[in-house]
């Protein structure tokens, strides 16, 4: 009995040496810095929104957010995204705010509950919020809109500027196609005619519909399974 559970201790030491392996982090936020080739006088961030009601940032504000990057390490550190600008901005030790210019270095984030995916297609990319993993993924870009002030007009107040979330646009991607954007079924069919039948059968029978998030994350499923 004592070398079976010698043995379990053993296994476990290792699978655990193991993952802190893979996950090797860095340093601190210099070393992030660096890798990121970040231009410290250009890309400080005054997006500060203070004369703006609500925020167009994930979470408010900032969180004690993951990055992993394209080397395969990892930075943890203060991190905000910005919906409006569609930007990643972090602090330094000082507490000073600034801007990941390179994103293309990044492979994902994880932010509280969400993952931010950085995809590049046709030469250019941005994060997603990504639902769903694998060989087909499930994404969603989140937009905040602008809205200028409105001047005060006979018995209508004035109006300051403000964020205004709107309604997320869901994409399916592969590694194989890129992003399809999902706006109704036809968009599958013309992409994935050799799967028509199959979805189009699954889209009756659970009565999909593309604006939910949970029917999305169950189509995107039933594409891995196939």
């Amino acid at each position: 009995m004592k070398t079976i559970i010698l043995t379990s201790i053993l296994f476990m030491a290792v699978q655990f040496s193991t993952t802190i392996k893979a996950q090797s982090y860095m340093g601190g936020v210099d070393e992030f810095i660096e890798y990121n080739n970040i231009n410290m006088a250009n890309s400080r961030s005054d997006n500060s929104y203070a004369d703006v009601e609500g925020t167009p940032f994930l979470y408010g504000d900032f969180v004690v957010g993951k990055v992993k990057l394209n080397n395969g390490k990892y930075y943890e550190g203060e991190l905000r995204y910005d919906n409006y600008k569609r930007n990643l901005e972090f602090k330094d030790d000082k507490g000073d705010v600034y801007e990941v210019l390179t994103p293309e270095k990044i492979n994902s984030v994880e932010l509280g509950d969400v993952t931010l995916k950085y995809v590049l297609t046709d030469g250019e990319g941005q994060f997603f919020r990504q639902l769903v993993g694998g060989g087909y993924s499930l994404l969603a870009v989140d937009e905040a809109e602008y809205q200028d002030p409105k001047p005060a007009r006979p018995y209508v107040e004035a109006k300051p500027a403000r964020f205004v979330e709107k309604s997320a646009t869901y994409f399916l991607h592969s590694d194989a196609d890129g992003l399809v954007e999902l706006k109704n079924k036809k968009s599958l069919a013309e992409v994935y005619p050799e799967k028509a039948k199959e979805i189009n059968s699954f889209l009756k029978k659970e009565k999909t519909g593309f604006s939910s998030e949970e029917d999305l994350a169950k189509l995107v499923n039933y594409l891995n399974s196939l």
